[in-house]
């Protein structure tokens, strides 16, 4: 079973280096399925959103998931090697934010959105987040135009931290985003390659 997930902040560069990795598993002979968070299915569809209060927000996200996980499953089980843009480790950086008032601080919050998930994930074989100070990530996205709600320095900033304090305890892989992309790339193939 190879089931990688590539997380971090916005502009870190998530989904080029899971569209490279997919294009070189394939060029090794593997079957891929390459997938991302929030999904295009029903629930993935309503996310984000404005409109939404954090908690109906935290657990459309948390729906999604358990539905995508359904999926996951079946590819790995036909053989398929799985890359996913984002998985549990974002709910639990980025809604940690907006729910961290009613849980006395980000990592009990980020405690009880793990706990709360365990029963519909599938631990990845391989879990990278690439880390950027959030300056330079949005620097990055700049051109794409308007941005979404959650791309905002101090927002992202308390977002990095939460992804850190998720590597230490869930054992995720960091790796230097602020390195030319091909650097990144070739760090990540180093470890999975090991």
């Amino acid at each position: 079973m190879m089931f990688i997930v590539i997380e971090g902040i916005d502009g870190s560069g998530k989904t080029t280096i899971a569209k490279k990795l997919h294009e070189w598993l394939r060029s090794r002979g593997y079957e891929v399925f390459l997938t991302a968070e929030p999904t295009q299915g029903i629930i993935g569809r309503m996310l984000p959103s404005d409109s939404l209060s954090e908690f109906a927000e935290t657990f459309l996200f948390i729906a999604d998931r358990a539905e995508h996980t359904k999926i996951i499953r079946d590819k790995l089980s036909k053989g398929y090697a799985v890359v996913c843009d984002r998985y549990y480790y974002s709910t639990c950086a980025y809604q940690a934010v907006y729910l961290a008032k009613y849980f006395g601080g980000d990592e009990k919050t980020i405690d009880y959105l793990l706990k709360v998930q365990k029963p519909i994930i599938i631990k990845p074989t391989h879990a990278f987040l690439l880390d950027i100070e959030p300056e330079e990530g949005l620097r990055r996205i700049e051109p794409r135009g308007k941005r979404v709600k959650f791309e905002k320095i101090h927002f992202l900033s308390v977002v990095r931290k939460n992804y850190l304090y998720i590597a230490e305890i869930e054992g995720l892989i960091v790796v230097d985003a602020s390195q030319p992309i091909d650097d990144v790339f070739r760090s990540i193939i180093a470890h999975i390659s090991e």
